[in-house]
């Protein structure tokens, strides 16, 4: 899973192309935001239903590999404070249906700054007001239940 792979709808073919296995990408600029997950070819899979973002900041798809359903969720959330940003991600992702869920990215946050973060102060913006929105969204898929 990569984020800020900086990548326009006109050139993710080349991008896909390059890396000649199965790959999905959300497209917003050669300068700004992108995503993507890159297969590799050494285990056998199905895509089975995807969501791409229109801003370039998340990916979901499920797919079923060794008789198993998981849902993939890439995500690259805005340096700023959006609420409306987790609300869509985890509305979109509601709709899928994997046994498993497994969530990577970059979440532009730090949710607990002594497990999360090893030098340097945290600018507020990282933790303010994102970590609320996230814990909510989170908990309210039974991801954390309760721990916070």
């Amino acid at each position: 899973m990569l984020q800020e792979v900086h990548c326009s709808q006109e050139n993710s073919h080349l991008w896909a192309t390059e890396w000649g296995y199965k790959s999905l990408f959300s497209s917003f600029s050669s300068s700004k935001a992108g995503v993507s997950i890159l297969f590799n070819n050494n285990f056998d899979l199905e895509i089975m239903k995807t969501y791409i973002d229109d801003s370039g900041r998340f990916i979901l798809c499920d797919l079923k590999t060794n008789g198993k359903s998981i849902t993939l969720a890439n995500i690259y959330a805005p340096n700023e404070h959006d609420p409306a940003f987790f609300k869509n991600l985890f509305d979109h992702l509601q709709d899928f249906e994997g046994d498993e869920i497994i969530i990577g990215g970059d979440f532009n946050l730090v949710l607990d700054v002594g497990k999360d973060k090893k030098r340097g102060a945290c600018p507020k913006h990282i933790t303010k007001h994102k970590k609320p929105s996230l814990r909510y969204a989170i908990t309210s898929i039974l991801l954390m239940p309760g721990e916070y």
